[in-house]
């Protein structure tokens, strides 16, 4: 090799070390603060980037029985200022409703929203939820939340963030008079929630779909139906139906429910954002429905249908038979569960 490649080489290994020994050189402590500085900068942007929940409802968007959700999610877009959003799918028409939960389980959405009477083959201690005298504030004091949301969570595999329908008693609606606890010659649609009840009093219980009770009544294929006290006018049952039966029992819900995974993995802030915008809702959601059920059950005297009060021991037995078999129910089902719940629903 001549003599001036020789030095030319030199020359670039030179260079090329110098370049390296820059490179790997100590910042000074202003460049490594702004560095450092930067770095948390995207970190806290991140961290407040908006986190986005999908979620799916058993009814129609607009239904009765999910305006207190979307109480819920005024409050929530309150209290969060765009922290967390719902990105609402649909309802029946994108998951059928007594899959729902199934989906939430899995992970397919991160939020449910129904009635708790529609996933009792996965978590059969829902069945108690009817049978709570308590407001849900209420429930947050005496443990029966913290009851409700642990069995959730080792059962369903999802957080439960609490109820979105309260205050409404169940009732029972027939063409037939009922002037007694005593429904013998009676055939009535039924739920799960209240079959035992019907069978204990004599009556001939049909489970058929809700979409299907008006037809039904109409061709005299049952006398009546039970049903939460709203949502009778809207479906138009009122027209085909001569008789409400006084007194309510029970108290009809529904519950929003997060996806355990998608919970556990949310930012802390989220998580406290979701707990509140749900505990300071509670209260508008129970008053709406309270002032829902007052304002339907008189457009229903309105509208012609006739109210059947049942007092002193009949009224006695009917509510024995509703709450008794209710009990039974639960805790046949739920031997650990369900005197637990019992004992903290009446200590």
């Amino acid at each position: 090799m001549s003599r001036t490649k020789f030095l030319l080489l030199a020359a670039v290994l030179l260079l090329v070390v110098l370049l390296i020994s820059a490179c790997a050189a100590p910042q000074s402590p202003a460049m490594k603060e702004e560095k450092e500085k930067v770095s948390e900068e995207k970190k806290a942007e991140k961290a407040q980037a908006p986190v986005v929940l999908t979620a799916v409802s058993s009814f129609n968007r607009d239904a009765l029985e999910h305006e207190g959700f979307w109480i819920f999610v005024d409050k929530l877009e309150q209290i969060g200022q765009g922290r967390v959003q719902i990105d609402y799918r649909g309802g029946p028409e994108v998951i059928p409703p007594l899959e729902q939960a199934d989906a939430l389980k899995t992970g397919i959405i991160d939020i449910f929203t129904g009635p708790e009477a529609y996933y009792p083959h996965l978590v059969p201690e829902v069945m108690i939820f009817k049978l709570t005298p308590f407001t849900p504030w209420e429930e947050r004091e005496n443990g029966c939340y913290d009851l409700f949301n642990q069995i959730h969570q080792e059962k369903l595999n999802a957080y439960y963030l609490g109820k979105t329908l309260t205050g409404i008693p169940y009732h029972l609606f027939s063409n037939k008079p009922i002037n007694k606890a005593d429904l013998k010659g009676i055939t009535l649609r039924v739920s799960a929630t209240y079959k035992a009840m019907v069978d204990e009093l004599g009556g001939a219980p049909l489970s058929i779909p809700g979409g299907e009770v008006y037809t039904a009544l109409e061709r005299g294929v049952v006398d009546g139906f039970g049903w939460a006290g709203i949502g009778i006018i809207g479906a138009g049952w009122h027209e085909v139906t001569k008789y409400e039966i006084d007194p309510g029992f029970y108290n009809a819900s529904t519950v929003t429910l997060v996806n355990l995974d998608t919970w556990n993995n949310l930012p802390k802030d989220v998580q406290e954002i979701l707990n509140k915008a749900m505990v300071e809702a509670e209260r508008d959601i129970h008053a709406r429905y309270v002032k829902m059920y007052q304002d339907e059950r008189k457009a229903r005297r309105d509208g012609g249908m006739e109210l059947i009060t049942l007092t002193g021991v009949e009224a006695e037995k009917y509510l024995k038979a509703a709450y008794d078999k209710g009990w039974k129910e639960v805790i046949d089902k739920n031997p650990d569960y369900g005197p637990r719940f019992k004992e903290l629903m009446y200590k």
